[in-house]
């Protein structure tokens, strides 16, 4: 669970959600326009001062409601994952229940990567869109851009938390007969 939270947090963190491909990016730099920012949380705009600081993509009304999906998915997934962790503690430090107070655990993991894979599956479908809108001043930017690292970590995330399923499957089943 600590990997997934890990590579959640850094998928979160990072700006590699949209890559450009090379040649877009030489363009959009001779033409003044800007394609750093692509994380699925545009921190670029509250830090610095040039002309996209004050570009009505920043604000939270104007993201899109697939976009607020997915924000809200993978914040909830890391904030689950959390749980998970302390949950976890606390079962490694009880000594005569365990098997009563590890169930929990499993569904926590289930929980995770439905929450992943909705924010997965829904910046996959629909990325494409938001290269279209976010970046229109830029008309050639549409059909260049390709999911980037940070996304793929969040799959690892998500690979991560299924294997957690079967780890706290299996773990529940050994409690049941105190292994």
């Amino acid at each position: 669970m600590l990997v997934a939270l890990a590579l959640t947090i850094t998928s979160i963190a990072t700006p590699g959600w949209n890559q450009f491909k090379n040649e877009t990016a030489t363009n959009a730099n001779n033409l003044n326009f800007n394609l750093n920012s692509s994380g699925l949380f545009n921190f670029a705009c509250n830090f610095t001062n040039s002309p996209q600081s004050s570009d009505k993509n920043c604000e939270w009304k104007n993201i899109a409601t697939w976009g607020k999906v997915v924000i809200i998915a993978i914040c909830l997934a890391v904030l689950l994952q959390i749980a998970a962790l302390i949950w976890n503690f606390v079962t490694f430090c009880a000594c005569c229940c365990k098997k009563y107070i590890i169930h929990p655990l499993t569904g926590l993991a289930v929980t995770i990567s439905i929450c992943l894979a909705v924010a997965i599956i829904l910046f996959w479908a629909k990325h494409e869109s938001q290269l279209d809108i976010n970046y229109k001043q830029f008309s050639s930017v549409k059909d260049r851009g390709e999911i980037g690292y940070s996304f793929y970590m969040a799959c690892g995330a998500l690979a991560g938390a299924i294997i957690d399923i079967f780890v706290g499957a299996l773990t529940v089943c050994l409690a049941k007969h105190c292994l």
